[in-house]
């Protein structure tokens, strides 16, 4: 099993995520990381939207935002998705951590 790690600023908008292997500390093939809205606002709710990379099907997908944890469920091709907060005394950016953890072989 590896887990994969991502730390990104949505500056109430999206930076470039990149992803790296914790365990062999290399560039792996990334899922990808979509946030509605684009841009969010302080005091509302955003969607987090993980996609595994082709051939990469993920196992399970945590993290946090605003300092609140981001809980994920799977649908059946295997995309998870959570809801986060934007704080109200949250200014310019949002640090969001997220987790993936890949299924290595089969289970």
């Amino acid at each position: 099993m590896h887990t994969l790690i991502l730390t990104l600023v949505v500056a109430l908008g999206m930076a470039a995520p990149t992803w790296a292997d914790a365990e062999a500390s290399v560039a792996v093939q990334a899922p990808t990381v979509t946030v509605f809205p684009e841009r969010p606002v302080q005091g509302h709710l955003f969607r987090v939207r993980v996609s595994p990379a082709a051939g990469e099907p993920l196992r399970a997908v945590r993290g946090e935002a605003g300092g609140e944890a981001l809980h994920f469920t799977a649908d059946e091709a295997g995309v998870f998705e959570g809801f986060g907060p934007v704080p109200i005394e949250t200014e310019g950016s949002l640090q969001m951590r997220l987790v993936a953890v890949r299924v290595d072989g089969r289970e």
